[in-house]
């Protein structure tokens, strides 16, 4: 599987989900999550996304620069229509575009920041395990808001986990 694959695969999984659930338990504020909510993970997973298509189309890449649009915490139907859109725009790009991502390494507001060479490809394998990681995090959520949902026993887990735990 290649890194457009990987990501729509799991794009995939993330919309099959946010078709399924109930608006009031994707935007519902959990004691697990410290107030945060399901809508507020998927909405970061995006961010991410976004960051990625809007650095392909402007020279640099920051994910610093997140949008936090509230109304993808609160509504999955937007939430499932809008990563289906920006998953499609990432696939007009080649697997092997070079691309320079701006690092941020300090709390404070930084006019330095070093900016380090990459590829689509690799940025690609980035935001998947990073959807992984929140994923995992999700899943926890929804045994807590929305218990009947089932998901797939892969759901939230690394492939590298998988293939390891296929192999026990």
């Amino acid at each position: 599987m290649n890194g457009w694959q990987g990501v729509e695969h799991i794009t995939r999984q993330m919309v099959g989900l946010l078709n399924r659930i109930d608006p009031a338990a994707y935007a519902q504020s959990l004691d697990l999550f410290e107030g945060s909510s399901i809508g507020k993970h998927f909405r970061h997973i995006f961010d991410f996304y976004r960051c990625l298509v809007h650095g392909l189309e402007n020279g640099a890449v920051d994910y610093s620069a997140r949008q936090r649009n509230l109304q993808m915490e609160c509504n999955p139907k937007v939430a499932a229509t809008s990563f289906s859109n920006l998953v499609n725009q990432l696939a007009s790009f080649p697997l092997e575009a070079q691309v320079k991502v701006l690092s941020d390494f300090s709390p404070e507001d930084d006019q330095d920041r070093e900016a380090y060479v990459s590829t689509l490809g690799r940025e690609l394998f980035f935001i998947h395990d990073h959807a992984v990681h929140h994923l995992a995090i999700i899943k926890m959520g929804l045994k807590q808001a929305a218990p009947h949902l089932t998901l797939g026993e892969h759901f939230g887990v690394a492939p590298s986990t998988v293939k390891h735990n296929a192999n026990q």
